[in-house]
């Protein structure tokens, strides 16, 4: 098959990451090529192989994230196993990185199946001494990649609002102090009118009002968990009044 992806890079440069908890005391990291994710329609790259790279235990935090430390590590393994790929002509693109339950799970999405499965054997056997142990397992299309990969509604709003915070941060604001953070909504104004009502009985106070547009207020830290808690609930909760939430922003807090 040929793929309108021919001459793309095994590593893409538009990664976004988000995290989920897969079990009580557990904490998984994602990180995807932010281009494939937003395919609607995949091209190519039929076959999904994934490199799983297992952590020994006293290297594994209790909720099964590696320790700092074993990051660095990690990543060189990536950078190398990508390198290794593309010098060696492997039509193949890494499409997510999973991090969860003491392991690194490294999903590609592949041309060539033969010629991959050549260059990943000949790198795991160059790990000398194995300082982790390796398993290569495969799936046809992109299934896998889009149960288990690409973000969900719910991730993406994460995500958003993990890029409002950072840039925030590199605007100069004090991640550690309150923000007031203005949440804009879109829709008919008697739709808007009872969201408002809701919202004020919350704590939120109006900021911005105009014909199908509301902008309501309220402070919090500038703390992913608590900050994306709210937004899911609030991009949840509006399309059934008929409301369509657009996202929140904040002035910059000076140090």
């Amino acid at each position: 098959m040929t793929s309108s992806h021919g001459t793309e890079p095994v590593i893409g440069d538009d990664w976004v990451f988000y995290t989920f908890t897969p079990g009580e005391g557990a904490r998984a990291i994602i990180r995807v090529d932010g281009r494939l994710a937003r395919e609607e329609v995949h091209q190519g790259y039929p076959h999904c192989r994934r490199l799983v790279v297992y952590i020994d235990d006293p290297h594994v935090l209790p909720n099964g994230l590696p320790v700092v430390e074993e990051l660095s590590s990690l990543r060189e393994l990536d950078h190398a196993l990508a390198a290794l790929l593309s010098e060696s002509g492997v039509r193949c693109q890494l499409a997510g990185v999973m991090l969860y339950g003491g392991m690194r799970d490294l999903v590609f999405q592949v041309e060539d199946v033969e010629a991959f499965e050549r260059q990943v054997a000949a790198f795991i056997e160059r790990q000398h001494p194995p300082q982790y142990r390796f398993e290569v397992l495969s799936s046809e299309g992109w299934d896998f990649f889009d149960r288990k990969v690409r973000p969900t509604a719910e991730h993406w709003q994460q995500i958003s609002d993990q890029a409002v915070i950072q840039q925030l941060i590199q605007a100069g604001t004090d991640p550690e102090a309150d923000h007031l953070l203005d949440h804009t909504f879109l829709g008919p104004d008697h739709a808007l009118a009872g969201l408002r009502d809701q919202l004020g009985a919350d704590g939120f106070t109006v900021s911005d009002a105009a014909p199908g547009r509301l902008t309501m207020s309220r402070p919090s830290p500038l703390d992913l968990e608590q900050i994306w808690g709210l937004t899911r609930r609030l991009a949840t909760f509006c399309p059934r009044i008929g409301v369509r939430y657009d996202g929140w922003g904040a002035q910059v807090v000076p140090r």
